[in-house]
């Protein structure tokens, strides 16, 4: 879908979703694995970024404390280690804040609201009932029956490489999730798009 939304018109958010998430990838990993003042404001701005461009994004944030982890027995280290951080995660989360606070005063001045939906839909109309399915391989737009070429991506995630071993909770955890918000929202088919 990311691809598809470049080429079909390149307004379109995921084109810059594919780049901001790419880039908190790569930032990530430096933010844990050669730490500084640089690294950390880079992260929340790009942290900042990724939500302003498309608000659902804020998904792929679980990238960043789930980063690394073997498995979900390394959670009560990874607290840890976070709590080690007081000083990288106060000024990512500085970066992120003063990025997102024009865009929180804007929607206040002009709606009275800190929020704001931009649709005039009931949004997450399907969410006790998910179509996820017909989202993943369904008709008319299932993300592999038309791209099949995913499922090599989700197989790579069994036995990944080293760089991506790093990713892999994160990436489950944020995929995971946005396959439910994309099989929940009230227009679950993404009427004028190429596909999921």
């Amino acid at each position: 879908n990311l691809f598809h939304y470049g080429v079909y018109d390149a307004r379109y958010s995921p084109a810059f979703s594919f780049l901001l998430v790419s880039g908190l990838l790569a930032l990530t990993d430096r933010w844990w694995t050669a730490p500084s003042i640089g690294a950390s404001l880079a992260l929340g701005v790009v942290a900042a970024l990724v939500v302003l461009g498309r608000h659902p994004n804020v998904v792929f944030l679980a990238l960043v404390p789930l980063w690394g982890l073997g498995s979900w027995r390394d959670v009560g280290r990874r607290l840890r280690e976070l709590a080690a951080r007081p000083g990288g995660m106060a000024l990512a989360g500085a970066a992120a804040t003063a990025c997102v606070l024009p865009q929180l005063v804007l929607y206040r001045e002009a709606t009275g609201f800190w929020l704001v939906n931009p649709y005039s839909t009931p949004g997450l109309a399907h969410a006790a009932s998910p179509h996820l399915l017909a989202v993943l391989f369904g008709f008319p737009k299932g993300l592999f029956l038309w791209s099949p070429v995913l499922l090599l991506a989700v197989a790579g995630m069994v036995r990944p490489a080293e760089w991506v071993r790093r990713a892999r909770w994160g990436s489950a955890v944020a995929l995971t999730t946005q396959a439910y918000l994309v099989a929940s929202w009230y227009d679950w088919q993404f009427g004028g798009s190429f596909g999921h």
